[in-house]
């Protein structure tokens, strides 16, 4: 692991820029009035139990970023470097405007399943497990209204959350990252 201080340094660093792009368009949590940026940190979180890769942490944190505010893939090179840049791109979904829910899920979970390295696969990952967690918390809260948060109700987060805890695995039966997503899925459903 590089200098402890460099390393924290590099972790504020992501966390400043994501805090500016997500607060300059006041994104929040779904249907909640919860600053987005609690997501990014809660990725960070989970990925520095499994890895001290301090740029797979930093993609964690942006990887909403270009979905999501107004940040380009040029703001993030310029920033991060290529690989930082690389590996939001890999963790980003296909195109939202051309794409509907379902194509975009199908082609993340065919991604996951054949092709996103493994680096990627842990950004991929934590981003899952944290939103995954998220719904869990408010299963507890809210019972099965939890699902009117969603476009897409019960069944259809069902399938999406049980195809890519399957998919991650598969590609790494033994990591304990992928191992706790797969469990936390298939005990909730």
């Amino acid at each position: 692991m590089e200098d402890q201080n460099l390393f924290v340094s590099k972790l504020y660093q992501a966390l400043d820029f994501a805090l500016k792009y997500h607060g300059a368009v006041l994104q929040v949590r779904k249907s909640t009035n919860m600053p987005y940026i609690i997501h990014p940190v809660g990725v960070m979180q989970i990925l520095l139990d499994y890895t001290d890769d301090v740029e797979v942490i930093q993609a964690g944190i942006l990887h909403d970023i270009l979905e999501d505010t107004n940040g380009t893939v040029e703001d993030i090179e310029n920033t991060f470097g290529a690989r930082v840049k690389n590996l939001v791109i890999s963790a980003s979904e296909p195109d939202h405007e051309t794409l509907d829910w379902e194509e975009r899920k199908r082609h993340t979970i065919n991604y996951v399943a054949n092709e996103a390295p493994m680096d990627t696969l842990y950004v991929i990952c934590a981003d899952k497990l944290h939103n995954f967690s998220t719904i869990i918390n408010d299963y507890d809260k809210l019972k099965e209204k939890v699902w009117q948060k969603f476009n897409r109700g019960k069944e259809k987060q069902q399938w999406y959350y049980k195809k890519m805890s399957e998919s991650i695995l598969k590609r790494d039966p033994n990591n304990p990252l992928f191992q706790k997503f797969y469990d936390a899925v298939h005990n909730f459903f």
